[in-house]
């Protein structure tokens, strides 16, 4: 996915600076449903083909690459909320 279909589906650009990262400066996409589900990008230098894939943060067997899918899925998320 390009960092615009992130963007224009809610997902936040975190930058890392230098000062934390320690070699670099990146960027990743994040998109909260709550404190304890959210989605998260690979950075911005680990990009396949210029595509973001996008995962469950600390869940890494289900991946995501189709703007399509992910828009299901946070509206499926979204609407069960309790």
């Amino acid at each position: 996915m390009k960092e615009k279909e992130l963007i224009d589906l809610g997902f936040k650009k975190v930058i890392v600076p230098v000062e934390e990262s320690g070699d670099f400066e990146f960027y990743y996409f994040v998109y909260d449903f709550s404190d304890s589900l959210s989605l998260i990008s690979n950075a911005d230098n680990e990009r396949i083909d210029g595509e973001f894939e996008i995962e469950f943060f600390n869940k890494d067997e289900f991946s995501f690459n189709n703007v399509d899918d992910i828009k299901i899925l946070i509206d499926v998320i979204n609407r069960n909320k309790k």
